[in-house]
């Protein structure tokens, strides 16, 4: 998930965003948080999008609160580093002598 400027966030992002700064959050926390620095969002559309990434088990609810999944963070720490492995250069085990062209 790309989180890169404020104005093109979905509900789901700003909520994970906050849960990364600072929890455990109720829904009515959130609610404050979202429409005081994202936009404007109702309380019921909040709580239902906390509640589906509940059910994705991104975030998790004890006691009326909510917080990130520690087991969601793991994986995406692991794709993240999957994903820098494949795109960072490999460096050759062994390397080749440069000989001149007439050497034997």
């Amino acid at each position: 998930m790309l989180l890169l400027n404020k104005s093109n966030k979905n509900l789901s992002e700003i909520i994970i965003l906050i849960l990364s700064n600072e929890f455990p959050l109720t829904s009515k926390q959130l609610y404050y948080k979202i429409n005081s620095k994202y936009k404007t969002a109702s309380s019921q559309a909040i709580h239902k999008t906390v509640n589906q990434l509940v059910e994705q088990t991104i975030a998790l609810k004890k006691n009326k609160q909510y917080s990130l999944n520690p087991e969601y963070l793991e994986k995406t720490i692991q794709f993240y580093q999957n994903t820098q492995n494949k795109y960072t250069p490999k460096t050759e085990t062994h390397q080749t002598q440069n000989k001149p062209y007439n050497a034997r």
